[in-house]
C-alpha cells in the first residue's frame, strides 16, 4: 500500500513536470516584448519603472536612478513612466527609445551613449582614462555594490523601518515586503559569494574601495577631471544608497572627507535632494 502511494506521487509529479515543458514548449514565446508607450516621441527615453515614496525607491531600484541621473548629466530628453512590468530579462528598470525596448542598465547605458554621440559624458576623457573610468565602473558595479547590499539586506527589521509608510496595517505589509526582499537578496549575495564574508571583512573590503576612489578623486572635481563621466555617475548612486538612515554608518565622511564634497556636486547635477 505505502508502495502504490509513493509510485502514484511520482507518477503525478513526472506528468507535471512533462505538463510544463509541453505546454512551455507549444505556446510560442513573444520574441519581441510589447511597449508601454504605443505612441513614442521620436529620441525621447522613456524610463519604465515603479514609482513610489523616494525612500522606498533606493532599496527598491536604485538602477533606475543610475539611468535617469546619466540622462540628466547627458542632458537627454526623457520621461519616467509609472510601471510594475519588468523587462524582457526580468529586470527593473527598462526603457524605451523609439520603439525598441532596452533592458538592463548598464546595457541601457551603452545603447544611449551610442544613439546620443554628441550626449556622451565620456567623450572627454582620453583613451587611457577610458579604459581607466571603465574599471572604475565595474569595480563600482560588481564589488562595491555588492558590499553595500551586503549591510543593506543585513537586517530585514531596519529594512522595514526605511520602507515604513504609516499605518498599522502598512506597516505590517511592509515588514513583510522587507523580510522577502531580505531573504531573497542574501541568498544571491550568499552565492556571488559576498554572502560568505564576515561584517568585518565586508567592512575592511568596502574601505578599500572608497580608498582607491579618494586616491583618484584626490583634488579633482570629479573622477577623470572637471567634468562627470559615466564612472561617476556609477559612484553616484552608490554614495546616494548609503544616505539611507541605517547605512550612514558604513561610510565615514570623517576619513574621506572629499567624498562629502564630491557627493553634493554630483547630486546638484543629477537633481537629487541632498539630505
Amino acid at each position: 500500500m505505502f508502495e502504490c502511494s509513493v509510485c502514484y506521487i511520482l507518477a503525478i509529479f513526472f506528468i507535471g513536470v512533462f505538463a510544463l515543458w509541453f505546454i512551455r514548449s507549444v505556446i510560442p514565446r513573444r520574441s519581441k516584448p510589447s511597449l508601454v508607450i504605443k505612441n513614442w516621441e521620436k529620441d525621447v527615453v522613456y524610463v519604465c519603472a515603479p514609482i513610489m515614496p523616494q525612500r522606498f525607491c533606493y532599496g527598491l531600484s536604485e538602477y533606475a536612478l543610475k539611468v535617469e541621473a546619466y540622462l540628466k548629466i547627458a542632458n537627454i530628453k526623457f520621461k519616467t513612466i509609472n510601471t510594475f512590468k519588468t523587462s524582457s530579462r526580468g529586470q527593473i528598470p527598462f526603457i524605451e527609445l523609439n520603439g525598441t525596448h532596452l533592458p538592463d542598465s548598464n546595457l541601457i547605458l551603452d545603447h544611449l551613449q551610442e544613439v546620443f554621440p554628441d550626449s556622451n559624458i565620456d567623450n572627454h576623457l582620453s583613451s587611457s582614462d577610458r579604459a581607466s573610468a571603465f574599471a572604475f565602473c565595474w569595480m563600482i558595479e560588481e564589488v562595491l555594490y555588492r558590499l553595500i547590499a551586503y549591510f543593506k539586506y543585513a537586517n530585514a527589521s531596519e529594512m522595514a523601518e526605511h520602507v515604513n509608510f504609516g499605518g498599522v496595517w502598512i506597516n505590517n505589509l511592509s515588514r513583510v515586503i522587507a523580510y522577502y526582499i531580505v531573504n531573497r537578496n542574501k541568498k544571491k549575495l550568499y552565492f556571488q559569494g559576498f554572502g560568505r564574508y564576515t561584517k568585518e571583512e565586508a567592512s575592511l573590503l568596502m574601505d578599500k574601495c572608497f580608498t582607491s576612489i579618494s586616491e583618484q578623486l584626490g583634488d579633482k572635481k570629479f573622477l577623470f577631471g572637471d567634468k562627470p563621466c559615466r564612472s561617476d555617475v556609477h559612484l553616484l548612486i552608490a554614495l546616494e544608497i548609503l544616505r539611507m538612515p541605517y547605512l550612514t554608518k558604513h561610510l565615514d565622511y570623517a576619513k574621506f572627507p572629499q567624498l562629502e564634497n564630491y557627493y553634493k556636486r554630483m547630486a546638484t547635477l543629477s537633481g537629487f535632494n541632498i539630505v
